[in-house]
């Protein structure tokens, strides 16, 4: 009975055994199922992410390109007006314009600067806001200084005067009256003056050139020397008195060092000098006797 009831409880065992051993295998076998089937559930997502953004950017660039080719259509389109006369070139500024690009419109202005061009520069300016404003007051600065340069080279002196001066206000408008980068229109302003012997006009040009210059400067501060402060009555060293050690005697004092007295044979030297001085002062007495 012993040994039966032994065997059923080790078969018992061994049964329990086994089924742990199957839990064990089956959870495994689910984790590995459960992990395989979330990566196939994301990936058709990430699958379209990539795709999406590829999409995106290949779209964008094909976008960019097509705009600089609608950009080259309509400066070929406007070419023949900017090579017109100066009605033809404002009126093509104005058109480029039109079409929402007033990017392409300052740019084509800047090249082909003329009146006409500047003209529409300057209803641009008022009518335009944000950035687009900055574009178009920039193109314009720059479309009057061509301008104001090639009137200069042909003598135009009345023409290149005006021209700079618009060019100067606009600049005073967007930096202010008292910016350094006004200094070189200044001067640009004042040669033309001098060129026509109007130093009356140019001298307070330059002067005011001068003055924004010399503000914007660094101010240069020279070194400072330190000097020590001059010692007080009271700070300078005194010698101190030499004073015996405590608990010295008199006789434990140090002797001081005897005084080196002349050699013998100088006294007899000394002596024998005198005797010899004396001896020659009585015979000269002597003598005169």
């Amino acid at each position: 009975m012993v040994d039966e009831s032994q065997q059923e409880l080790l078969n018992t065992v061994l049964e329990r055994q086994n089924a742990l051993i199957e839990e064990v295998r089956s959870l495994r076998k689910s984790s590995r199922k459960d992990f395989w089937d979330i990566l196939g559930a994301v990936a058709p997502i990430i699958a379209a992410g990539v795709i999406a953004l590829g999409g995106t950017y290949f779209t964008w660039t094909y976008n960019q390109q097509q705009l600089k080719l609608q950009q080259i259509q309509t400066i070929e389109k406007f070419i023949p007006h900017l090579l017109g006369d100066e009605k033809s070139k404002r009126a093509a500024i104005l058109a480029i314009s039109s079409l929402g690009d007033d990017k392409l419109a300052s740019r084509m202005a800047s090249i082909f600067a003329s009146p006409g061009t500047a003209s529409a520069l300057e209803s641009m300016a008022k009518n335009s806001n944000g950035p687009d404003n900055a574009v178009v007051t920039n193109a314009l600065y720059k479309t009057l200084d061509a301008l104001a340069s090639g009137y200069q080279t042909k003598n135009q002196f009345d023409d290149a005067i005006e021209a700079y001066k618009k060019a100067l206000e606009i600049k005073e408008q967007v930096l202010g009256n008292n910016s350094p980068q006004l200094a070189g229109d200044l001067d640009k302003l004042a040669a033309l003056y001098d060129a026509h012997n109007n130093h009356d006009l140019a001298q307070p040009l330059h002067d005011r050139a001068n003055n924004l210059r010399a503000a914007s400067a660094q101010p240069v501060t020279p070194a400072t020397v330190v000097t020590p402060l001059p010692s007080s009555p009271s700070q300078e060293s005194k010698p101190v008195p030499e004073e015996p050690l405590p608990h010295m005697n008199a006789a434990d004092k140090p002797a001081e060092p005897a005084k080196a007295e002349s050699p013998p044979e100088q006294k007899s030297v000394k002596s024998g000098v005198e005797t010899e001085t004396s001896a020659a002062h009585e015979a000269e007495a002597a003598s005169k006797k």
